[in-house]
């Protein structure tokens, strides 16, 4: 029987598992990058992913966390008229 990782090698195609080894970020996150389509020719199979290795040769890994908010100008807060008696 071969393993996970001596039959993604041969065959030239990873699962998403190898691919958050590879990147060291969770399962999770390499099947939302799959689904954003970063690998253009991922296929899905059931709740996983197969990505062909020449599939990580352009990719950039993104930045992790929030992004930064953009700098605009802050709208002008509006006055509450106050309720009279």
């Amino acid at each position: 029987m071969l393993s996970r990782a001596r039959f993604s090698s041969m065959t030239g195609l990873l699962s998403t598992a190898d691919i958050a080894t590879r990147y060291d970020v969770d399962e999770s996150t390499a099947r939302l990058w799959c689904k954003q389509r970063k690998f253009p020719n991922a296929k899905r199979v059931g709740r996983d992913w197969i990505v062909p290795e020449s599939d990580l040769a352009n990719f950039v890994k993104p930045p992790m966390g929030r992004p930064p908010k953009p700098e605009t100008e802050a709208p002008a807060k509006a006055t509450r008229k106050k309720k009279g008696k």
